[in-house]
């Protein structure tokens, strides 16, 4: 059974994407991908097509998470002066 993706939390429970959801018999999908992965191990190339879609997406997340962070270092001169959760405050 081909695992895509795998998470492991600090309980012991194991989370994963896995065969059961790419070839999934019913439209909810329950597993951690979201629906990303599900169902499509049904078409010629689709786990394929949708794990390079998975790819891009997390590689454009990582660009903007690591652009966030070298904006975000103290010394930079356009950083703001205190950074809040969900929003940025100035002064």
């Amino acid at each position: 059974m081909a695992t895509l993706i795998l998470q492991k939390t600090s309980g012991g429970s194991i989370r994963r994407c896995d065969s059961r959801c790419h070839y999934a018999k019913f439209p909810e999908c329950k597993c951690i991908c979201g629906g990303r992965f599900h169902g499509a191990g049904k078409s010629p190339g689709g786990i394929q097509r949708a794990w390079e879609k998975h790819q891009e997406e997390a590689l454009r997340k990582l660009s903007l998470l690591l652009s966030e962070t070298e904006y975000l270092k103290p010394g930079n001169p356009e950083a703001p002066k205190r950074a809040i959760i969900g929003r940025v405050e100035r002064g």
